[in-house]
């Protein structure tokens, strides 16, 4: 199946709590020793031994273990290559998004075009080169495959309309075509309300209602903005709770938009617990600072 960029992060993000990662740490040190075990028994080009690297790297890459991802990724490609078929296509794949996840956008973009000549397009695969074309600031590109992304998708391929439109809508916003964006972001927001099920159980449909209400900031419309801003607020203390990252964004933007409006008694308690978040994570983010002091 594709990975999805711009959206595991935040899925893994509001289970809430340690043990899924740890139980994926165990996960990935079984696999690593049935690769071990199935080496010893079947020799490295073994079908066997490759389907459980290949599951060994799906595992890895969402735990940030990249450099490992990236060591074993090198080690079997061009068995996998001299496989080819599904083999050759996951490994590029995966390598394709540690490459994203390592900040090496255009590395990554090669990757996808070759992933895309060799399996066809894909709404999923769209959308990621869509993110990877953001990351690399060629905004026009990642818009046509953004849109390339939604028209396949009413084809039936498979995808995700909410991560889509988001990706779309936030183009838009960083072209400053804020009146274009906003419609765009409301539509990604009502797609992951209906793909939950429910209004706030899931810190993505937060992520929507920041992105909506930093438009109509843009847009200058504030009491609209601060509507949206206090429902993200709300709805990442319920998914992700009170001291994540998230959160913390998300209360200094909601501070900083009280001071707009000379609220400052309103301002203040928001803007506080957001510094007080920041300074007791272990890597402190001067962005959510600056996102708390009013331009």
């Amino acid at each position: 199946s594709d990975y999805e960029l711009g959206s595991g992060d935040e899925r893994k993000s509001e289970r809430g709590d340690d043990s899924d990662v740890e139980e994926e740490i165990k996960k990935a040190d079984l696999l690593s020793n049935s690769v071990k075990e199935l080496k010893a028994k079947y020799g490295p080009n073994h079908d066997k031994v490759v389907n459980c690297q290949l599951k060994l790297v799906s595992t890895l890459i969402p735990l940030y273990k990249l450099n490992e991802t990236e060591a074993l990724l090198d080690e079997i490609m061009p068995i996998c290559k001299e496989k080819g078929g599904k083999f050759y296509i996951r490994a590029i794949q995966s390598k394709a998004f540690c490459c994203f996840k390592q900040y090496k956008f255009k590395e990554a973009l090669v990757i996808f075009h070759e992933q895309a000549a060799l399996v066809g397009p894909s709404s999923a695969l769209y959308e990621n080169m869509a993110h990877t074309f953001s990351s690399v600031g060629d905004l026009e590109s990642a818009a046509t495959y953004f849109s390339q992304a939604l028209q396949l998708l009413g084809q039936g391929s498979y995808g995700k309309k909410g991560g889509i439109y988001l990706g779309l809508g936030l183009v838009r916003e960083r072209q400053n075509r804020h009146e274009e964006a906003l419609p765009i972001l409301q539509q990604a927001l009502q797609h992951y309300i209906e793909d939950v099920g429910s209004s706030d159980g899931s810190s993505l449909i937060a992520k929507a209602h920041m992105s909506v209400g930093q438009c109509y900031e843009n847009l200058k419309q504030l009491p609209d903005a601060v509507s949206h801003i206090k429902e993200a607020v709300r709805i990442f203390k319920k998914t992700v709770g009170g001291t994540s990252p998230l959160t913390a964004n998300s209360l200094g933007v909601l501070g900083r938009l009280y001071l707009a409006q000379g609220k400052r008694q309103l301002a203040e308690p928001n803007i506080r617990e957001a510094l007080e978040l920041e300074v007791d994570k272990d890597a402190f983010h001067p962005d959510t600072v600056l996102s708390a002091s009013p331009d």
